[in-house]
């Protein structure tokens, strides 16, 4: 079973390149100060070079630790990011970080193998999906995105699993956009409704949200629907694995709420893949219990 624990961390090196690197000399605007490292005797050159080597090992990642940065445009300063794991069968906070000037950095240590990670916000004006990503020891995992729409964030790593989860990403990139558009408005009614609760005291005012939100979430819905499905022509194609295992997770907990038979019967083809061992494991067990009431459980 991995362990792992992480925590959040301000890039010092970095902001201390960005104020310090460009220093102008008296009388030489623009010009760097540190233009004596260039010097062209052999003993300068040697230590510059080793300088930098010295940094590049420096920025690496070690083998217990794993290193998250993301670089989000078009979002304000402030904003707390979340990292969430499973211990235990229990939910658990793994770190925490601000994003500043569209930046945010985590560093965390594991233990074993691979383990998926959730990623989220508490601000309203976010979507409310996680991202998952999964992190391994001495891995860098990087996060670019262009807005509050988490689950469009791009994750590029190393990491076969997450190469894995981007393949279905991919499939469903303008289904998971429309879904984030969808929970940003839901996240906005929500807070509104809060408003009128808790500071104007006046819940009556907040069945008109309510209905505008149920609204919503019969869209949002739907378009979750649309992605499980196109999961499911993948998960077709490719052979059982973690993550594989994981979407039909996914899959199987949304059979219930679905509007026809469809998911149910993807779900149970895809079924006739998973190996007995899987079968029997937890997951396994409740992937079974959702896509075969007691009635017809084999």
């Amino acid at each position: 079973m991995p362990t792992i624990s992480a925590t959040g961390s301000a890039s010092v090196v970095s902001k201390h390149l960005r104020s310090h690197s460009l220093i102008s000399a008296p009388g030489f605007p623009g010009r760097i100060f540190l233009l004596p490292l260039f010097s062209k005797t052999i003993a300068m050159k040697r230590y510059f070079f080793l300088l930098i080597a010295s940094l590049m090992v420096a920025c690496g990642v070690p083998e217990d630790e794993f290193l998250i940065r993301g670089r989000i445009s078009n979002v304000e300063d402030g904003a707390m990011i979340w990292l969430f794991g499973v211990e235990d069968g229990q939910t658990k906070v793994m770190g925490n970080e601000r994003i500043v000037d569209g930046r945010f950095s985590m560093r965390g240590k594991i233990v074993g193998d691979a383990q998926k990670l959730t990623l989220t916000t508490e601000n309203h004006l976010y979507s409310a999906t996680p991202l998952e990503i999964w992190v391994a020891g001495g891995k860098k995992i990087t996060i670019v995105g262009k807005d509050k729409s988490i689950p469009t964030w791009r994750v590029r790593s190393s990491i076969p699993q997450n190469r894995e989860e981007n393949r279905y990403r991919r499939a469903s990139r303008e289904l998971i956009s429309r879904q984030a558009e969808v929970e940003i408005r839901q996240q906005k009614l929500d807070a509104n409704a809060y408003i009128l609760i808790h500071e104007l005291f006046l819940p009556e005012d907040t069945v008109v949200l309510r209905h505008r939100f149920d609204s919503l979430e019969i869209i949002r819905v739907e378009l979750r629907e649309g992605q499980l499905l196109n999961d499911a022509q993948i998960m077709a194609k490719t052979p059982v694995s973690v993550v594989w295992m994981e979407h039909l997770h996914a899959l199987a907990g949304q059979v219930n709420i679905a509007k026809s038979d469809t998911l149910l019967t993807a779900a149970r083809k895809l079924w006739e893949k998973v190996p007995e061992e899987e079968r029997n494991s937890e997951q396994g067990k409740q992937i079974a219990a959702r896509i075969f009431p007691p009635e017809e459980e084999e």
